[in-house]
């Protein structure tokens, strides 16, 4: 039999230097990269090319050959792009690896069952992308309950005779984060010479928010056919307002349902801890057996689904 430490010790040695090998490769790839971009500047078609202010991520991915199919780097990219942590792909596939493999191989060695090995290298390896897509939850509601007060101080600027870069200022300034730090690349961009449309839409697309859209879309319509932008944008605040009220009320109808689902997906785990700990080994049959560990698997299975389908069924998009 192999000896557990000795295949926690290789595998700890093959992670260190699947690291260092990673940094060496991204350092490179990075110079590289910093290279090409200076002898682009000396090329005469340089000049004679629009500026791009602003470039979406998938333009700005580095050449990093990962052994992970594309659309995971697309994903990882894209959230990362999402939540103001860009150019953080390879420390995040990094941290990646290292937990997916590296904990499952000194789970084993310290005597862990090995049916419960994979299952703790994809928990582990998964822990960093469900928490930026916690973290990018948490934005975009931050930013949504801040984003009514900010239109509102553009209003009231706008009213006072200001301009469109003074109320976009102003918000940038007064606006607590996430709300504020937005309207900063906003107000950026309007100082780069991109109109207010443009830099409002290319934060909606960040976000992926419906009521920054929404005013994109208002103060694009008053920029073609003219009007008050300080009364459009006081009339889609109303509008955002009622729905941020609509969005609560479901909320709260939900709660019951999203309760039920939360007890439905801790309940099995919470009496098979009760049962292991009034009877040591009454579950040891699902983990020593073929037929217990089907069963395992299949109860797993059928747990995730059905906590799936619940917060599917208790969400309601308005």
């Amino acid at each position: 039999m192999i000896n557990g430490g000795l295949v926690a010790a290789v595998a700890s040695v093959i992670v260190c230097g699947g690291m260092v090998a990673t940094r060496l490769y991204h350092h490179k790839a990075r110079s590289e990269l910093v290279a090409r971009r200076m002898r682009q500047l000396w090329r005469e078609e340089l000049a004679r090319e629009p500026a791009i202010l602003v470039s979406s991520p998938e333009k700005r991915r580095l050449d990093i050959k990962w052994p992970v199919p594309t659309r995971i780097l697309s994903f990882w990219e894209r959230l990362l792009y999402q939540t103001g942590l860009s150019g953080r792909l390879a420390d995040l596939a990094l941290v990646t690896l290292i937990l997916s493999v590296g904990l499952p191989a000194a789970a084993f060695g310290l005597g862990a069952p090995a049916l419960a090995c994979p299952v703790i290298g994809a928990a582990a390896g998964g822990a960093p992308t469900l928490w930026l897509l916690y973290h990018r939850a948490r934005l975009r509601e931050r930013f949504l309950q801040q984003l009514p007060s900010a239109i509102d101080l553009m209003v009231s600027v706008l009213k006072s005779g200001h301009s469109i870069p003074q109320a976009v200022r102003a918000v940038a300034e007064e606006a607590p984060v996430p709300c504020g730090a937005e309207f900063r690349d906003v107000l950026q961009r309007l100082n780069l010479g991109q109109t207010l449309p443009a830099s409002l839409l290319i934060s909606a697309q960040r976000l992926e928010s419906f009521d920054l859209d929404l005013i994109t879309k208002a103060v694009a319509i008053q920029s073609e056919v003219g009007g008050s932008l300080a009364e459009l944008l006081e009339k889609t605040n109303g509008t955002i307002r009622d729905r941020i009220k609509l969005a609560r009320q479901v909320k709260a109808l939900t709660a019951q349902s999203r309760l039920s689902a939360l007890i439905v997906g801790v309940m099995p785990f919470i009496l098979a801890f009760l049962l292991e700990s009034m009877s040591p080994g009454y579950l040891t049959p699902l983990v020593t057996t073929e037929t217990g560990k089907t069963l395992f698997v299949l109860a797993v299975v059928l747990q995730l689904a059905g906590i799936v389908i619940m917060t599917r069924l208790s969400t309601i998009k308005v």
